[in-house]
């Protein structure tokens, strides 16, 4: 058996995650409009952090997997490149197992990026999706101060189906 790899920075898989795939504002707020209309739970405003909890800096690229239920983010330059160096794949906020087909970039939390001033660090949460600064500064109605970095699109790479084997015989 023959089994031909492909090495993928993760430059590379960042800017894949913010072509294709991405989770918008208006889902991730339904989403949280949907659960506190949930009678059972109860539920106050929640701090959000803007760093990302595994390098401590300000996030970029806010993303989170599919599975994960939280709101809270964490960078995805900083994941993919502390999986190149050390590959286990866990969310850095709740330990589960993701793969990097299920991460999506969060809309929502991109929004807020760019409607606070980089030195805040933390906004509230409210349960119906609604933000704002402890000081109640900036809020989800706030103008946007700062369009966000986007990375160029992924170069596209050669398909397995146009290697010559003949290089590997």
């Amino acid at each position: 058996a023959v089994a031909l790899c492909r090495i993928t920075s993760a430059d590379q898989l960042t800017a894949q995650l913010q072509q294709r795939q991405i989770r918008t504002k208006d889902e991730v707020l339904s989403k949280m409009q949907q659960q506190a209309l949930d009678e059972e739970i109860v539920t106050g405003a929640s701090t959000l952090k803007l760093t990302c909890p595994l390098t401590y800096m300000r996030m970029v690229t806010p993303c989170r997997a599919d599975t994960c239920e939280h709101v809270q983010c964490f960078d995805a330059q900083s994941f993919y490149s502390l999986n190149e160096q050390s590959p286990q794949w866990l969310c850095p906020v709740c330990n589960q197992t993701v793969q990097s087909e299920q991460l999506r970039l969060d809309g929502y939390v991109e929004d807020i990026l760019q409607r606070v001033p980089s030195d805040i660090d933390t906004v509230l949460v409210e349960s119906d999706g609604s933000w704002h600064t402890a000081d109640g500064k900036y809020t989800d109605a706030s103008p946007i101060l700062h369009e966000p970095p986007r990375t160029a699109p992924p170069k596209p790479e050669e398909s397995a189906d146009s290697v010559d084997l003949g290089d590997f015989v």
